[in-house]
């Protein structure tokens, strides 16, 4: 386990000279060390850059720390303290949610306890990836972080306490006040948290001054001030989720409330849900891909009981540091909330058809479903009464436009990309309607699948892969693709094609067992058969039938894609025997596009294989400071002589080429080519 350490007011000492560094630093250290909150500390090691996102739907580090205004993270770290001084009263704050930690532990079972500690105290270190998925695809993670949620509904609770017991309004307001703004220090200041601060602080002003509390000026406020204070949270998918909710609270609810004519807590409950779905739909499909139709209902079900929850958990945790067995008394209804929570999730999540992969909507059809939403709610709003089916029938039609224009995608002719996956092999593509995808890989980056293959895929709007090819076995073509084949990832495959050898190793017959396991049919290529789906058609070149594959390199899968003219080769990592097949059967041909094999090795792709298939590009799948020297600077040589274009996917990021069956185009994520 990793430690992380968070130092401001930094300098920095290069080369002799001292000079002041603006960003925060963020330290990882593997052994433990006893620091305490405004040390002054001695800090060398390697400096690393934030990673910023190399393909489309990956999530981008590097603007997340600028977010926060880190601008470098140290990296095999040694610590020395210089000054042992310390903030008293912000020590005493992390104590105190230390205290709180520990004592959740202590009367809950460890998954609970690390629930607990996510919606009460902010930390997520030991949550457990699986019960986080499963929120999320519930709809109900927002109950994860320290949202307005928890700000608001504690602070009420307690304001509302504090003026039973007797308190006036300004020593009763100015105690909830000071208490909620402790908390948010103790959970780490997030943006959600400070937006409902800073609005219930406003609330507190109005009750002590006699004043009328406005929900939409008060988010003004907020607004105003959060973004005074650090502008590139504008961008933030958690800034941006937080004030929309409220602002349809503020703006939407009021119109179905005085619209709908149905009476009763469940229904106004229904309707608070819809206005908040209905203004963070869009920010939800452009951050996340996908959404849930489920979560309106589970959240319906699972916000009342919040506030039992978090003042069970808040009581629970305090009481446990003194007197364990009340602690585990007054915490017992949050294990049987916690208990129903899940199972609802599971239970939504069954439905046929609850999770929908949208993809990323374009920014026009963003600010097209905003303006429609404006102008029916304006139009609710001064609705004649008389048009009452006629208008409810054209204003749900009008959104549903809205909606559907959000999911539009629409791509003529052939469009490949080829990820940036580090040191491996991914390339995407879609012709006639149909999904490609050949390898899913890296050597450089842990849950390839997961963090950049997975991500891309739902970017794009796609939930099913018509075909899943893998090269050869090499984990660098193949573990992404064990993640989609054995989890669950919402990407479903339609056929998986493997190179037919005789010599099957234990990965290859893992593979197929575990797609048969979800009842996917398994195609064994050789030379010569094709795939045809309509102007696209995919021919395989090697191995050739009945080839061995003792050399997997060497007995790869090479596949040509044709679309009119346009046509490209994947070779996998094709070399020795297997090229010089290739080359003598001249089936390779004239290619417009080449993607390198064996990520640019320098003992592939020789001369007389380039004189062959002339590519007009040439691409290289290959990671940054990859131990293995690739691209090397032979095949670089060979491949300018050769008077090919190349990209590399570690200088471009992922490289699209786009045709129509003539000419092509290609772009590059990253515009420093």
């Amino acid at each position: 386990k990793t430690n992380q350490i968070y130092l401001k007011n930094n300098s920095i000492l290069s080369k002799g000279n001292q000079e002041s560094f603006d960003s925060n630093i963020i330290i990882f250290l593997k052994e433990e060390i006893s620091l305490k909150i405004g040390n002054i500390v001695e800090v060398s090691g390697e400096w690393k850059e934030p990673e910023r996102a190399g393909n489309p739907g990956q999530f981008d580090m590097e603007k997340w720390y600028q977010s926060q205004k880190i601008g470098m993270l140290m990296m095999k770290c040694r610590i020395a303290l210089l000054d042992g001084k310390c903030s008293f009263w912000m020590q005493l704050i992390v104590d105190i949610r230390e205290r709180l930690k520990e004592s959740l532990y202590g009367i809950a079972e460890p998954k609970e306890a690390s629930l607990m500690c996510a919606m009460l105290l902010g930390d997520k270190n030991d949550l457990d990836e699986e019960v986080e998925k499963l929120y999320q695809d519930g709809g109900i993670s927002h109950i994860l972080a320290i949202s307005g949620l928890h700000i608001s509904m504690l602070g009420m609770l307690l304001f509302g306490l504090l003026r039973k017991l007797g308190l006036s309004m300004g020593a009763g307001g100015a105690i909830a006040g000071g208490v909620m703004g402790i908390y948010c220090m103790m959970t780490g200041l997030g943006v959600p948290a400070v937006r409902a601060f800073v609005m219930f602080l406003v609330y507190l002003g109005a009750q002590v001054f006699g004043r009328t509390y406005d929900l939409k000026n008060s988010l003004s406020l907020a607004v105003i001030l959060i973004l005074f204070q650090n502008p590139q949270l504008l961008f933030q998918g958690g800034f941006q989720l937080s004030v929309l909710a409220v602002a349809g609270l503020a703006y939407l609810y009021p119109v179905l409330k005085k619209r709908v004519k149905i009476k009763g807590k469940a229904a106004d409950g229904l309707l608070i849900s819809m206005s908040v779905q209905l203004m963070i739909f869009p920010c939800i499909l452009y951050h996340f891909y996908q959404f849930s139709w489920t979560g309106i209902f589970v959240n319906l079900l699972v916000l009342p009981l919040m506030s039992v929850l978090l003042l069970a958990g808040l009581a629970g945790s305090a009481l446990g540091i003194f007197v364990p067995a009340a602690g585990i008394l007054v915490f017992a209804p949050c294990h049987y909330i916690l208990w129903f929570v899940e199972r609802l999730c599971r239970l939504s999540l069954e439905i046929p058809g609850a999770e929908q992969i949208w993809g990323k909507p374009e920014a026009v059809s963003i600010f097209l479903y905003y303006g429609i939403l404006v102008l029916v709610f304006a139009a609710l709003q001064r609705r004649d009464k008389s048009k009452k089916i006629f208008g409810a029938v054209l204003y749900g039609c009008s959104l549903s436009a809205a909606a559907f224009g959000l999911s539009v995608h629409d791509r003529k002719g052939l469009e490949m990309v080829f990820l940036d996956v580090g040191q491996g092999d991914s390339i995407f593509w879609r012709a006639d309607g149909k999904n490609f995808l050949c390898d899913a890989g890296s050597s450089g980056v842990e849950q390839v699948g997961k963090y950049r293959i997975i991500p891309f895929l739902k970017c794009q709007g796609i939930s099913k892969l018509d075909y899943l090819f893998l090269s050869h076995m090499d984990g660098d073509h193949v573990n992404g693709a064990e993640e989609i084949l054995e989890g669950d990832t919402g990407i479903s495959v339609g056929c998986l094609v493997m190179p037919e050898i005789v010599k099957q190793d234990g990965r290859y017959c893992s593979v197929i067992a575990a797609a048969e396991k979800r009842g996917i049919p398994v195609v064994r290529f050789h030379e010569g058969m094709e795939i045809d789906t309509g102007k696209s058609r995919l021919e395989c070149l090697a191995p050739r039938e009945g080839a061995r594959g003792e050399d997997k390199n060497a007995d790869s899968l090479v596949l040509a894609v044709q679309y009119g003219e346009f046509r490209a080769l994947l070779t996998g990592d094709v070399e020795g025997e297997g090229e010089e097949r290739l080359i003598e059967s001249g089936r390779a041909g004239k290619v417009s596009v080449l993607k390198a094999a064996h990520h640019g090795s320098k003992n592939s792709t020789p001369d007389c294989f380039l004189r062959q298939t002339r590519p007009i590009v040439s691409i290289v799948s290959c990671g940054r400071e990859n131990p293995y020297g690739h691209p090397s600077p032979e095949l670089l040589q060979r491949l300018e002589a050769a008077g090919s274009v190349v990209y590399k996917t570690m200088e471009n990021g992922a490289v699209t080429v786009a045709s129509e069956g003539k000419g092509f185009e290609v772009r590059c994520f990253w515009d420093n080519f």
